[in-house]
C-alpha cells in the first residue's frame, strides 16, 4: 500500500511552486486591470484545471524519517464544577447596594386633585387595612408583606416570597 504522506521538503517545494504561481496570476491581474483601465479589451479569464495531490508527487521522493505525521488532538473530559464558582461569584457582589421599597396601595387622582392636595388631606389608596403589601427591589416585585411597628417605627414582615413564574409575569 502506498503512503499518503508528504515529507517536509515536498510539503515546501508544493509552496514554492503555489507561491511563484500566485505571484503570475497577481502580475497578470494586475496588468489586465490597468488595462481595462484605459478602456483595452483584454482576453477573457480562463481558469486553470484543479491540481489534484496525485499531480505534484514529481518531486522526488524523500526518506520516511523525514515525513510529518498527523494525529488527531486528544482533549481531557470537561467536568460540570459550577457550585463553587457560584458561591466565590456571589461573594462580589453581596456589597452592592438595592433600592427596597413597600407599596402601601395605590390611587388616580387628577392634576386638579392633586394641586387641592394640603396639609392634613386625607388619600384613599386601593387596598384594604388588612391586604399583604407589595415588596419591591429595584422596582421588581418580589413578596409580599405586612405591616409590623418596631420600637416606634413601620417594618415589614414577609409573608410570601415570589416564585419565578410570577416574577417573570411580573415584568410583562
Amino acid at each position: 500500500m502506498k503512503d499518503n504522506f508528504l515529507s517536509q521538503a515536498e510539503v515546501n517545494a508544493l509552496l514554492k511552486k503555489k507561491e511563484a504561481a500566485y505571484e503570475t496570476d497577481i502580475k497578470e491581474a494586475d496588468e489586465k486591470t490597468i488595462a481595462m483601465m484605459h478602456g483595452e479589451e483584454t482576453q477573457p479569464f480562463q481558469e486553470e484545471p484543479v491540481k489534484t495531490a496525485e499531480s505534484y508527487r514529481e518531486i522526488p521522493q524523500q526518506p520516511a524519517k523525514d515525513r510529518v505525521q498527523v494525529q488527531k488532538p486528544v482533549f481531557a473530559s470537561l467536568e460540570d464544577s459550577s457550585e463553587p464558582t457560584q458561591k466565590r461569584n456571589l461573594d462580589l457582589i453581596l456589597d452592592v447596594p438595592l433600592e427596597f421599597s413597600v407599596v402601601l396601595g395605590k390611587t388616580k387622582k387628577t392634576i386638579k386633585d392633586v394641586l387641592a392636595l394640603g396639609a392634613g388631606s386625607v388619600v384613599e389608596l386601593n387596598k384594604l387595612a388588612d391586604e399583604q403589601l407589595e415588596v419591591y427591589v429595584n422596582g421588581k416585585l418580589i413578596a409580599q408583606g405586612e405591616v409590623v411597628i418596631i420600637n416606634e417605627n413601620f417594618g415589614i414582615r414577609i409573608t410570601q416570597i415570589l416564585s419565578k413564574e410570577q416574577r417573570v409575569k411580573g415584568l410583562k
